[in-house]
């Protein structure tokens, strides 16, 4: 009654609570008032493993797989992300996550010519008012429109698409320049999907987009319109193999900061992955992970937007893990894994589990 609150004058044990081992503890704690009247208290705690859910993300195509991963993380959405889910067309929607994140839109996969079912009862799920359709109709052709607008009439469709590769990017950060004014940037390059899936959940979360670049030079559009945003910072994704100093060169001159330094690479795309979580996932523990297949990457495309929604890395392996992917997830801890679409050894399942919850 003198002393009011007291709760702040409780005194813990020495012992550090996150280093019991597994099993039950007598855990004493005290409290003295200002006339030295002292009261203790002695609770059992008891210390569990670890235990990670595994959540699977796994259709019986990769179109039901897109399904399965907008079910996850999407009750409804104004907007969806449309791309070609063929691996030769897979380029166009690569850049797409960041501008899926800020407009918290699932992608969704088409065939050119045709709309899957899976895909179409999706969309009816959902309910949009418009759908962003990424590519050119050598990807996405008329037709899929037309089926767009079967499925409600009062569906805005918009296509961002360019003559290359790099001009669908660039347009692709216009769109998002629209809604988020860019002040950072990711390249990737052009002929390097991988590495521009594993950064696409990091540049989704800060909704930065993703610029692709040929090896030695972006092409002068992309360039001259960089140069114009006042840009504070880049990170370059991949090795001198398929992104040149040169490159780091060009866009070092039009940003605030030095970044010289900030290339992210590996001798793989598995060391690349692992690169890229040690440095933009730098916390001990994660509030999940994703997993998918870093061989056939549709996967991985369609939950860039689930990952960088929930602020988890994403994970590109499929029989082994790399060294440094064993290195970086050894350091971190979570109880929540989701496997993006099959073809995941159940080794490397099981590695990672065991990783993830040491």
């Amino acid at each position: 009654y003198e002393d009011g609150v007291i709760t702040s004058k409780i005194v813990f044990p020495t012992t550090n609570l996150s280093t019991l081992s597994i099993g039950k503890h007598q855990i004493t704690y005290k409290v003295t008032d200002s006339d030295n009247n002292t009261v203790t208290k002695t609770r059992i705690v008891n210390v569990e493993a670890n235990t990670l859910v595994k959540t699977d993300l796994i259709g019986s195509d990769r179109y039901g797989t897109a399904v399965k991963i907008s079910q996850e993380g999407w009750k409804s959405a104004k907007t969806i992300i449309l791309v070609n889910g063929l691996n030769n067309h897979l380029v166009d929607g690569l850049t797409a996550t960041p501008l899926s994140t800020a407009l918290d839109a699932p992608i969704l996969l088409s065939a050119k010519s045709s709309l899957p079912k899976a895909t179409v009862d999706e969309i009816k799920r959902l309910n949009p008012s418009k759908i962003i359709v990424i590519g050119g109709t050598g990807a996405i052709n008329e037709s899929v429109i037309s089926q767009l607008k079967n499925i409600n009439r009062n569906i805005t469709v918009k296509r961002i698409g360019g003559k290359t590769r790099y001009e669908t990017s660039l347009n692709i950060a216009k769109e998002l320049d629209s809604i988020v004014p860019i002040k950072k940037i990711y390249i990737g390059a052009g002929n390097g999907e991988p590495d521009s899936l594993s950064i696409s959940s990091v540049a989704g979360r800060e909704k930065s987009p993703i610029i692709l670049t040929a090896k030695n030079s972006l092409d002068t559009n992309t360039y001259n319109y960089l140069k114009s945003k006042n840009l504070s910072d880049a990170y370059f994704i991949g090795g001198t193999g398929v992104i040149s100093d040169n490159v780091i060169k060009q866009v070092n001159a039009i940003v605030s900061k030095n970044v010289l330094g900030n290339r992210i690479a590996g001798v793989n795309r598995r060391e690349t992955n692992a690169n890229v979580i040690k440095k933009f996932y730098p916390e001990t523990t994660l509030s999940g992970a994703v997993i998918a297949k870093d061989l056939d990457l549709v996967d991985a495309l369609a939950v860039g937007p689930l990952a960088a929604k929930k602020g988890i890395p994403v994970v590109l392996t499929q029989n082994s893990l790399s060294s440094g992917q064993e290195t970086v997830l050894k350091s971190k801890i979570s109880n929540k894994l989701y496997q993006a679409g099959g073809g995941v050894s159940s080794s490397v399942l099981s590695n990672l589990k065991k990783l993830l919850t040491n």
